[in-house]
């Protein structure tokens, strides 16, 4: 039975990476339904795995079966927040076009298909940046802010140190 588990646990990781992969994809294309649809189809994967292919009391043996544990349950993790993170996004872009709409029109809400409005609200909630999905975001090795983030000028605390930027700087 552990040799079967392991496989199990290979084959599903394999999947859920395969498809938290493509959603980083479809993100970086800008088709935020696609990526979504991905991301949830790799959070139900995951749900379905360790609902009907593990045995609840199933305790893992080895190191390799802990470390495959442990990445479902970060991909898991990675998979909620980017719905979360898409989800607050196509919320406040609504109500961004809702509000203007409102204002413009004097009280009735009517939507706006001006370009430059969509493209100004792409990639922040409510005028703030959202990080970026990467693929070494959900295993864990690294993550990137957008390049919009905040310039390094401003991201330094009042009153710190400018010595780091400063290439004569011993």
């Amino acid at each position: 039975m552990m040799r079967n588990t392991l496989s199990i646990l290979q084959k599903t990781y394999d999947e859920c990476y395969m498809r938290c992969s493509t959603a980083v994809y479809y993100e970086s294309q800008g088709n935020e339904p696609e990526a979504m649809r991905c991301w949830k189809a790799a959070l139900e994967q995951i749900y379905d795995h360790n609902a009907n292919k593990i045995p609840r009391d199933h305790v893992a043996r080895t190191q390799t079966e802990r470390a495959l544990v442990e990445s479902l349950r970060q991909l898991e993790l990675q998979c909620k927040e980017r719905i979360d993170l898409l989800e607050a996004l196509r919320i406040s872009r609504q109500e961004d076009v809702v509000q203007r709409g409102s204002s413009l029109s004097g009280g009735n809400p009517t939507i706006s298909a001006d370009s430059s409005d969509q493209d100004r609200g792409k990639g922040y909630i409510g005028g703030a940046p959202i990080a970026e999905a990467t693929a070494a975001t959900f295993d864990g090795t690294a993550t990137r802010a957008t390049s919009q983030a905040v310039p390094v000028s401003q991201s330094r605390a009042p009153g710190a140190s400018h010595h780091e930027d400063n290439a004569s700087w011993p």
